[in-house]
């Protein structure tokens, strides 16, 4: 299609949490004539609408590390926004419970990086952690997270959307797939061309394949992994007060199978980490 449905100053692929908060922030300093594109009918149908709600606290990554800095400043202000907006949010921090002695290292160095990086961590022993988490087990010690968090993404989602479409100043576009480019500054969608000043590239999963219609990153693919979870049967959530995590193992980018108990009170268990062999896999 040539018919030109859009433009606008700023352009932001993708409907998920990353691309609603980025198109908040540009309004907050000041920029306006926002669109935010999404391939779907729905906002955060994917990554965004499909994980546990955990807010971590920088505690796995490097000390100084820009990852470590921003994972613990986003905690403190997405909580912040939960609790300015009402969107439900559980503050019960989570403990790391080791299986065996080898672990013990790990939980020691995990919690020298998380003070390094300013998060209010402790080492606790068994008589703690029960206090704690009654039905944990724990080898010796344990990591006790406090600013570690829970809430529902999916309430975050509909306000952000409601208070980007209540400024007047964003336009959301649902059902719009780019397709490719054409000249410098306008993108070919399934719906029309769109204009724009700056793209921002969120589109998650899908990021690799846009970038690359840019011919940007062409060495890189996204590998995308599934995580499962299983629900605690309710007459069991009582053994689970908050978050319970394995040590990780740090030669995998993975955190491990935990327990979460969410927003609705129900604990979950997982998630798995298996190859999705394709961006939308959910199956």
């Amino acid at each position: 299609m040539s018919r030109i449905i859009a433009g606008g100053e700023t352009v932001i692929c993708g409907g998920g949490i990353i691309g609603l908060t980025l198109a908040r922030e540009l309004l907050m300093r000041g920029h306006k004539d926002i669109i935010i594109i999404e391939k779907e009918q729905q906002l955060g149908k994917h990554a965004s609408g499909r994980n546990s709600g955990v807010l971590h606290a920088g505690i796995y990554y490097s000390i100084g590390s820009l990852r470590g800095r921003t994972c613990l400043a986003g905690n403190f202000l997405m909580k912040d926004y939960c609790k300015s907006k009402g969107i439900p949010l559980l503050e019960r921090g989570k403990v790391i419970v080791t299986k065996n002695e080898a672990e013990i290292e790990i939980v020691e160095t995990l919690h020298k990086r998380a003070r390094e990086n300013g998060a209010r961590v402790e080492l606790v022993d068994e008589k703690r952690l029960k206090q704690i988490e009654p039905f944990a087990k724990t080898c010796k010690h344990a990591l006790y997270s406090h600013y570690t968090a829970v809430t529902d993404s999916k309430s975050v989602l509909k306000e952000l959307y409601n208070e980007l479409i209540a400024s007047g100043k964003v336009k959301i576009l649902l059902g719009t797939r780019v397709n490719g480019i054409k000249g410098n500054q306008t993108l070919t969608t399934n719906r029309g061309l769109i204009k724009f000043g700056t793209l921002v590239n969120a589109a998650g999963a899908w990021s690799d394949e846009l970038a690359h219609i840019f011919g940007i990153g062409l060495n890189y693919r996204l590998v995308p992994f599934k995580g499962i979870y299983k629900k605690l049967r309710p007459e069991k959530s009582y053994m689970v007060r908050s978050n319970i995590y394995p040590v990780p193992d740090t030669r995998n980018p993975f955190l491990g199978v935990h327990f979460t108990r969410n927003v609705s009170d129900e604990v979950l268990i997982g998630p798995t980490a298996m190859p999705a062999l394709g961006a939308e896999n959910y199956g």
